[in-house]
């Protein structure tokens, strides 16, 4: 890999060393466990863990598992 994060194939590394990345990460993965539980098992991981990042930027300053409850509530509205 050379300085500026390409390969010899010239593809950019996304990685995921960007500073809050593992946080984000971490917070979306909450999320989606505390919903699935809400949900009895009955939820799409993958849709969750979009949405999840989706909230992140307004929300995950929160708890993800009290966003998940009241995202769960206001759902079955």
């Amino acid at each position: 890999m050379s300085s500026d994060g390409t390969s010899s194939d010239g593809i950019r590394s996304m990685g995921t060393s960007a500073p809050g990345t593992r946080r984000m990460i971490d917070w979306a993965e909450h999320f989606a466990q505390a919903f699935t539980h809400l949900a009895d098992g009955a939820a799409d991981l993958h849709h969750l863990l979009d949405w999840a990042y989706e909230l992140y930027p307004s929300r995950g300053h929160e708890d993800p598992a009290k966003v998940a409850e009241y995202e769960f509530r206001t759902a079955r509205e």
